[in-house]
Protein backbone atom coordinates (compact mmCIF):
# COMPACT_ATOMS: atom_id res chain seq x y z
CA UNK A 1 0.00 0.00 0.00
CA UNK A 2 1.44 3.38 -1.01
CA UNK A 3 1.68 6.26 1.43
CA UNK A 4 -1.18 8.03 -0.38
CA UNK A 5 -3.41 4.98 -0.23
CA UNK A 6 -2.47 4.44 3.40
CA UNK A 7 -3.46 8.00 4.30
CA UNK A 8 -6.77 7.68 2.44
CA UNK A 9 -7.49 4.39 4.19
CA UNK A 10 -6.74 5.97 7.55
CA UNK A 11 -9.07 8.89 6.87
CA UNK A 12 -11.85 6.55 5.76
CA UNK A 13 -11.43 4.44 8.90
CA UNK A 14 -11.53 7.56 11.08
CA UNK A 15 -14.76 8.72 9.41
CA UNK A 16 -16.38 5.31 9.97
CA UNK A 17 -15.31 5.34 13.61
CA UNK A 18 -16.69 8.86 14.08
CA UNK A 19 -20.02 7.86 12.52
CA UNK A 20 -20.24 4.79 14.77
CA UNK A 21 -19.50 6.99 17.80
CA UNK A 22 -22.28 9.35 16.72
CA UNK A 23 -24.74 6.47 16.37
CA UNK A 24 -23.71 5.04 19.73
CA UNK A 25 -24.06 8.39 21.50
CA UNK A 26 -27.43 9.17 19.91
CA UNK A 27 -29.03 5.79 20.63
CA UNK A 28 -27.58 5.68 24.13
CA UNK A 29 -28.93 9.14 24.91
CA UNK A 30 -32.42 8.09 23.82
CA UNK A 31 -32.26 5.03 26.10
CA UNK A 32 -30.95 6.97 29.09
CA UNK A 33 -33.60 9.67 28.67
CA UNK A 34 -36.33 7.02 28.53
CA UNK A 35 -37.46 7.93 25.03
CA UNK A 36 -36.46 4.41 23.97
CA UNK A 37 -38.12 2.36 26.67
CA UNK A 38 -37.19 -1.01 28.20
CA UNK A 39 -38.33 -3.84 25.93
CA UNK A 40 -38.63 -1.61 22.87
CA UNK A 41 -37.23 -3.12 19.63
CA UNK A 42 -34.27 -1.40 18.00
CA UNK A 43 -34.54 -1.84 14.23
CA UNK A 44 -31.27 -1.18 12.42
CA UNK A 45 -32.91 0.14 9.25
CA UNK A 46 -35.17 2.54 11.17
CA UNK A 47 -32.34 3.83 13.34
CA UNK A 48 -30.12 4.31 10.29
CA UNK A 49 -32.85 6.29 8.53
CA UNK A 50 -33.48 8.44 11.61
CA UNK A 51 -29.77 9.19 12.02
CA UNK A 52 -29.25 9.54 8.25
CA UNK A 53 -26.38 7.06 8.19
CA UNK A 54 -25.79 3.53 6.89
CA UNK A 55 -26.68 0.42 8.87
CA UNK A 56 -23.05 -0.57 9.53
CA UNK A 57 -22.31 2.12 12.18
CA UNK A 58 -25.73 1.45 13.73
CA UNK A 59 -24.81 -2.23 14.02
CA UNK A 60 -21.50 -1.29 15.66
CA UNK A 61 -23.31 1.04 18.07
CA UNK A 62 -25.78 -1.66 19.07
CA UNK A 63 -22.90 -4.05 19.74
CA UNK A 64 -21.28 -1.50 22.07
CA UNK A 65 -24.58 -0.99 23.86
CA UNK A 66 -24.92 -4.77 24.30
CA UNK A 67 -21.49 -4.89 25.90
CA UNK A 68 -22.52 -2.01 28.15
CA UNK A 69 -25.67 -3.87 29.17
CA UNK A 70 -28.25 -1.38 27.89
CA UNK A 71 -29.29 -3.49 24.88
CA UNK A 72 -29.95 -7.22 24.48
CA UNK A 73 -29.90 -9.47 21.42
CA UNK A 74 -32.80 -11.90 21.35
CA UNK A 75 -34.17 -14.47 18.91
CA UNK A 76 -33.98 -13.80 15.19
CA UNK A 77 -31.01 -11.50 15.96
CA UNK A 78 -33.25 -8.64 17.01
CA UNK A 79 -32.05 -5.96 19.40
CA UNK A 80 -34.16 -4.60 22.24
CA UNK A 81 -33.67 -2.04 24.98
CA UNK A 82 -32.82 -4.10 28.02
CA UNK A 83 -35.57 -4.66 30.57
CA UNK A 84 -34.02 -5.37 33.95
CA UNK A 85 -35.82 -7.80 36.23
CA UNK A 86 -36.42 -6.92 39.88
CA UNK A 87 -33.86 -9.48 41.15
CA UNK A 88 -31.30 -8.06 38.69
CA UNK A 89 -31.95 -4.51 39.90
CA UNK A 90 -31.67 -5.53 43.54
CA UNK A 91 -28.38 -7.29 42.88
CA UNK A 92 -26.97 -4.39 40.87
CA UNK A 93 -27.81 -1.83 43.54
CA UNK A 94 -26.53 -4.00 46.38
CA UNK A 95 -23.18 -4.33 44.61
CA UNK A 96 -23.14 -0.66 43.71
CA UNK A 97 -23.96 0.40 47.29
CA UNK A 98 -21.16 -1.78 48.64
CA UNK A 99 -18.57 -0.45 46.20
CA UNK A 100 -19.62 3.20 46.15
CA UNK A 101 -19.89 3.52 49.92
CA UNK A 102 -16.37 2.09 50.23
CA UNK A 103 -15.05 4.52 47.61
CA UNK A 104 -16.76 7.51 49.23
CA UNK A 105 -15.28 6.61 52.61
CA UNK A 106 -11.83 6.26 51.07
CA UNK A 107 -12.22 9.51 49.13
CA UNK A 108 -12.97 11.47 52.31
CA UNK A 109 -9.30 11.39 53.30
CA UNK A 110 -7.92 11.80 49.78
CA UNK A 111 -10.15 14.17 47.80
CA UNK A 112 -8.41 17.30 46.54
CA UNK A 113 -9.63 20.87 46.89
CA UNK A 114 -9.97 21.06 43.11
CA UNK A 115 -12.22 17.99 43.10
CA UNK A 116 -14.33 19.39 45.93
CA UNK A 117 -14.74 22.63 44.02
CA UNK A 118 -15.87 20.72 40.94
CA UNK A 119 -18.32 18.68 43.04
CA UNK A 120 -19.80 21.96 44.30
CA UNK A 121 -20.12 23.19 40.72
CA UNK A 122 -21.78 19.99 39.54
CA UNK A 123 -24.20 20.04 42.46
CA UNK A 124 -25.16 23.64 41.62
CA UNK A 125 -25.64 22.73 37.96
CA UNK A 126 -27.83 19.73 38.79
CA UNK A 127 -29.92 21.83 41.17
CA UNK A 128 -30.37 24.42 38.43
CA UNK A 129 -31.44 21.73 35.95
CA UNK A 130 -34.12 20.52 38.36
CA UNK A 131 -35.37 24.03 39.09
CA UNK A 132 -35.63 24.87 35.38
CA UNK A 133 -37.43 21.55 34.68
CA UNK A 134 -37.08 21.44 30.89
CA UNK A 135 -37.31 18.90 28.09
CA UNK A 136 -33.70 17.73 28.39
CA UNK A 137 -33.75 17.46 32.19
CA UNK A 138 -33.22 13.69 32.32
CA UNK A 139 -30.33 13.62 29.86
CA UNK A 140 -28.56 16.68 31.28
CA UNK A 141 -28.98 15.54 34.88
CA UNK A 142 -27.69 12.10 33.94
CA UNK A 143 -24.52 13.53 32.39
CA UNK A 144 -23.80 15.76 35.39
CA UNK A 145 -24.62 12.98 37.85
CA UNK A 146 -22.24 10.64 36.06
CA UNK A 147 -19.38 13.13 36.37
CA UNK A 148 -20.24 13.77 40.04
CA UNK A 149 -19.99 10.10 40.98
CA UNK A 150 -16.93 9.44 38.85
CA UNK A 151 -15.07 12.30 40.56
CA UNK A 152 -15.58 10.57 43.89
CA UNK A 153 -14.45 7.22 42.48
CA UNK A 154 -11.33 8.85 41.05
CA UNK A 155 -10.58 10.57 44.35
CA UNK A 156 -10.60 7.14 46.00
CA UNK A 157 -7.90 5.98 43.54
CA UNK A 158 -9.41 2.55 42.92
CA UNK A 159 -9.28 2.04 39.14
CA UNK A 160 -10.87 -1.42 39.04
CA UNK A 161 -13.84 -0.32 41.13
CA UNK A 162 -14.22 2.65 38.77
CA UNK A 163 -14.32 0.26 35.81
CA UNK A 164 -16.88 -2.06 37.41
CA UNK A 165 -19.17 0.76 38.53
CA UNK A 166 -19.18 2.50 35.15
CA UNK A 167 -21.59 -0.16 33.85
CA UNK A 168 -24.16 0.33 36.62
CA UNK A 169 -24.31 4.08 37.18
CA UNK A 170 -27.17 4.83 34.79
CA UNK A 171 -29.32 1.75 35.34
CA UNK A 172 -31.92 3.67 37.42
CA UNK A 173 -32.33 6.40 34.82
CA UNK A 174 -34.33 4.23 32.42
CA UNK A 175 -37.47 3.88 34.58
CA UNK A 176 -37.26 7.57 35.53
CA UNK A 177 -37.76 8.43 31.89
CA UNK A 178 -41.25 6.95 32.08
CA UNK A 179 -42.41 9.10 35.02
CA UNK A 180 -44.42 12.28 34.77
CA UNK A 181 -42.69 15.62 35.26
CA UNK A 182 -43.63 16.06 38.92
CA UNK A 183 -42.20 12.68 39.92
CA UNK A 184 -38.98 13.26 38.00
CA UNK A 185 -38.41 16.61 39.68
CA UNK A 186 -39.13 15.12 43.11
CA UNK A 187 -36.69 12.27 42.61
CA UNK A 188 -33.92 14.39 41.17
CA UNK A 189 -34.38 16.89 44.01
CA UNK A 190 -33.93 14.03 46.48
CA UNK A 191 -30.71 13.03 44.73
CA UNK A 192 -29.46 16.62 45.01
CA UNK A 193 -30.10 16.47 48.75
CA UNK A 194 -27.90 13.39 49.06
CA UNK A 195 -25.22 15.04 46.94
CA UNK A 196 -25.20 18.12 49.15
CA UNK A 197 -24.74 16.07 52.32
CA UNK A 198 -22.11 13.92 50.63
CA UNK A 199 -20.06 17.00 49.74
CA UNK A 200 -20.23 18.15 53.38
CA UNK A 201 -19.04 14.73 54.54
CA UNK A 202 -16.13 14.77 52.09
CA UNK A 203 -15.14 18.30 53.09
CA UNK A 204 -15.17 17.28 56.75
CA UNK A 205 -12.87 14.35 56.00
CA UNK A 206 -15.11 11.86 57.82
CA UNK A 207 -15.00 8.46 56.06
CA UNK A 208 -17.86 6.86 58.02
CA UNK A 209 -20.19 9.76 57.29
CA UNK A 210 -19.32 9.86 53.59
CA UNK A 211 -19.73 6.09 53.23
CA UNK A 212 -23.06 6.09 55.06
CA UNK A 213 -24.49 8.91 52.94
CA UNK A 214 -23.41 7.25 49.71
CA UNK A 215 -24.91 3.92 50.74
CA UNK A 216 -28.20 5.60 51.61
CA UNK A 217 -28.16 7.49 48.32
CA UNK A 218 -27.66 4.37 46.20
CA UNK A 219 -30.16 2.20 48.08
CA UNK A 220 -32.79 4.96 47.93
CA UNK A 221 -32.88 4.36 44.17
CA UNK A 222 -34.00 0.73 44.46
CA UNK A 223 -37.75 1.33 45.08
CA UNK A 224 -37.77 3.99 42.36
CA UNK A 225 -36.13 1.69 39.82
CA UNK A 226 -38.45 -1.19 40.70
CA UNK A 227 -41.52 0.98 40.18
CA UNK A 228 -40.54 1.35 36.55
CA UNK A 229 -41.03 -2.36 35.85
CA UNK A 230 -43.70 -3.46 38.32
Amino acid sequence: MTSGNSAAFGQQTARKSKTADLAYGSIRAEIIAGRLRPGEPLIEAELAETLNISRTPVREALYRLRVEGLVVLQKYYRHYVRQFTIPELEEIFEIRALLESSLAARAASRVSNAALQRLDELHAMMTDEVERDHEDLIFNFSQLNREFHRLIWQAAARSQADYLLSFTLEVPINPVGQLDTRDRVTRFSRACGYHEELIRALKSGQPDWAGSVMRGHVLSLVPEAKEGIE
